[in-house]
């Protein structure tokens, strides 16, 4: 696990680099200048609303105003009438776009602070480049992308234009997962000898709370494939282990395997090489008469006073 405030760097520079590529697809590529159109007899209308008195804010032309109003015969009629309109009224006033700006770029920085913060908690710091890129950019293409085709399903925009929002949000979510693994290697060649670093070339960043120490690089036997084999049964079969071949051939020789062990079979198998057996028992009873017992000897008549005397 990775903390989030560990993660500030991709966060803002993601975030950057995203309202950087939002201008340059909405104000230099041509694709969303047909996103709206111009309505026909449009100051008449613009007339209209004024007189009505419209003030800034969404509506819905017509309005039921609730599900049992949308019943309504008088509601009805409206709808099939026409024209059905979901209007947004925005203040009067010389374009401007400085606000509208800010808030894009706080949204960047809130889609970052998501996507770090999946990645952090998901993955361990000494995490792989291409994993924390497809955590990162899938949380940002989620943010950027997903919730905008509510709008086609119940408010009826058209889907063309989502599409192309949504393509916008595939960029916006690379570009994040791009910054992600930038930092992340950029993180892993300025300390390449860092003890939170992992074996592996560059290790997503975290924090000294969350640094594990990796064992030393260089000093740990090489664990392979190995042929072994049973110098008692002939059986040979292949593992994984760190030992070494002990013989021309190869392969690591053992003494005995499960193949042929009593343990393993059930069997009782004795095997007397030059004799050794028969030398240990007649060294065995050889100690065993050293240690035993005497016999004792025959009593002798005791002496009486007459044989003393005598």
């Amino acid at each position: 696990m990775v903390p989030v405030m560990s993660l500030w760097v991709p966060i803002l520079l993601s975030a950057v680099i995203v309202f950087v590529a939002s201008f340059i697809i909405h104000m230099v590529l041509p694709y969303h200048h047909s996103d709206v159109g111009k309505a026909p007899a449009e100051d008449e209308i613009m007339d209209a609303l004024r007189k009505a008195g419209v003030t800034p804010g969404d509506y819905m032309i017509p309005c039921a105003g609730g599900p049992k109003q949308m019943k309504d015969p008088a509601f009805c009629e409206k709808m099939k009438k026409g024209p059905v309109a979901v209007m947004t009224v925005m203040p009067s006033g010389p374009p401007s776009m400085g606000a509208s700006l800010v808030q894009w770029f706080l949204y960047c920085v809130v889609v970052g602070v998501f996507a770090a913060y999946i990645a952090g908690r998901a993955l361990e710091p000494e995490t792989s480049y291409l994993r924390v890129f497809r955590f990162a950019g899938c949380t940002a293409f989620v943010g950027y992308a997903l919730a905008l085709w509510q709008d086609s399903i119940w408010w009826k925009r058209k889907w063309s234009t989502t599409i192309k929002n949504t393509f916008d949000g595939l960029v916006y979510a690379l570009l994040t997962a791009w910054i992600s693994g930038a930092v992340r290697a950029y993180s892993a060649a300025a300390h390449p000898h860092s003890p939170a670093r992992s074996a592996r070339p560059g290790s997503w960043p975290g924090n000294a709370a969350d640094r594990r120490i990796r064992m030393k690089a260089g000093i740990h036997p090489v664990y392979k494939l190995q042929t072994m084999h049973c110098g008692s049964c002939g059986n040979e079969w292949q593992l994984r282990t760190t030992q070494e071949s002990n013989n021309v051939d190869g392969k690591v020789h053992i003494e005995i395997c499960s193949g042929c062990h009593p343990f393993y079979t059930g069997k009782q198998k004795l095997m007397d090489k030059a004799g050794r057996v028969e030398r240990f028992r007649r060294r065995y009873s050889k100690k065993s008469d050293k240690g035993a017992p005497s016999e004792t000897p025959a009593e002798t008549p005791a002496e009486t006073p007459e044989t003393a005397t005598s």
